[in-house]
């Protein structure tokens, strides 16, 4: 079997980087943008070798769970750069 954490990581970083690509290109973000298009890369190579190896619903359920909460946490962390990154001079 799968380690099952390796499912969540890698799923959780393939969907954080999406998300976070998304909210880069939103936000006219270029050079965020291609930099994360070289991770999001890297990390997609890993999720495609991971999905040969098992198919059982708890590796699914994991997977789902990493995404779920990869998304999430793009979301939030996108907004708090710029948030930092807007904030007004002093």
């Amino acid at each position: 079997m799968i380690h099952i954490l390796q499912v969540f990581l890698v799923s959780f970083t393939s969907v954080f980087l999406l998300g976070f690509q998304s909210r880069a290109v939103n936000h006219d973000n270029y050079w965020m943008a291609a930099g994360n298009s070289l991770l999001i890369g890297v990390v997609q190579w890993q999720v495609w070798a991971l999905a040969d190896h098992e198919r059982t619903f708890l590796v699914s359920l994991v997977f789902a769970a990493g995404g779920s909460a990869g998304i999430v946490s793009s979301m939030v962390v996108h907004k708090k750069l710029l948030q930092r990154w807007r904030k007004p001079k002093q």
